[in-house]
């Protein structure tokens, strides 16, 4: 039976779960990081505010709960910078204005066709790479908030996996704070910024995922 690792707590209705269980694999996931809670009590105003992850959305939402002045999204338009990260949006605060891609690159090339030279609030952790802001701010004029602080676990034990999926920068770092490369182990990740967080570490040869999704990871494993 093949052995799948993915840096991300699954839940049984997970299709990566799903899909790989019932190609035969042996799946486990986990994150190997965990979450903090960074209070913010003022929002800036913009025209735009863009989500670059579901946990982005789920700290915004629980934050703007404990705000000094009420802020309503109604005032705004919401961007994520994929399919997940849209839904996420849709969920908490029922529309998404913007959906990209999920590669930084190119979901900033089309954000920037509706929001340049507009104001954009970027809700993001505190160890966040920064990847789409980074090609946009010399085209729309960008504020930070730090919402929430990604911090690798230290407790974690892992086996030898066949195939090691990961789904952040941190959890690469994570994951090597404590393991190594075995003989014939393979890698995907989710996309290009997570692909040269793991060349980082020497490894060179890796499969990224179509689309940044659970579908488009389990793609990614299944034809390797």
């Amino acid at each position: 039976m093949k052995s799948v690792f993915i840096s991300r707590d699954l839940f049984p209705e997970s299709v990566f779960l799903q899909k790989l269980t019932a190609l035969g694999y042996e799946v486990h996931g986990e994150s190997l990081i965990h979450f903090e809670v960074i209070p913010f009590y003022t929002i800036p105003q913009t025209d735009w505010i863009f989500f670059s992850s579901q946990n982005a959305v789920r700290f915004f939402g629980e934050g703007i709960s404990i705000l000094e002045i009420p802020f309503s999204v109604k005032d705004v338009r919401l961007a994520g910078i994929g399919k997940a990260t849209s839904k996420a949006i849709k969920k908490v605060f029922g529309r998404c204005d913007f959906e990209g891609d999920g590669n930084p690159e190119t979901t900033a090339k089309t954000f920037l066709e509706v929001a340049k030279n507009q104001k954009t609030l970027f809700p993001s952790a505190k160890k966040s790479r920064r990847s789409v802001q980074l090609l946009l701010e010399d085209q729309i004029e960008i504020f930070d908030l730090l919402i929430y602080d990604n911090v690798i676990k230290t407790n974690f034990e892992l086996p030898n996996f066949e195939v090691i999926v990961f789904t952040s920068p941190l959890n690469v770092e994570a994951y090597f704070s404590k393991k190594k490369i075995t003989d014939s182990q393979h890698f995907v990740v989710i996309g290009k910024t997570t692909g040269k967080a793991l060349e980082e570490y020497g490894v060179l040869d890796y499969s990224i995922a179509p689309e940044a999704s659970e579908l488009g990871l389990m793609e990614a494993v299944f034809n390797r």
